[in-house]
């Protein structure tokens, strides 16, 4: 989704976008804790409803990797 948005800055996007934004940013650091707090604050259904399997893609990966 924020692929077509890659040259704005991220102070310029919308809210939702923030969002994606700063959950990118935590998966990408790989962290062992994640909390996630609110997750569809600011998205739009349709982005929450892509997001929760991905979520659970990466719990599970953590899972095997431990």
């Amino acid at each position: 989704m924020l692929a077509e948005r890659l040259n704005v800055s991220a102070r310029l996007l919308s809210g939702g976008e923030q969002q994606m934004v700063v959950l990118a940013q935590a998966l990408v650091s790989q962290p062992k804790y994640l909390l996630i707090d609110e997750l569809s604050l600011g998205l739009a259904p349709v982005i929450v409803n892509q997001l929760i399997p991905v979520i659970r893609q990466v719990r599970r990966a953590a899972w095997e990797c431990s």
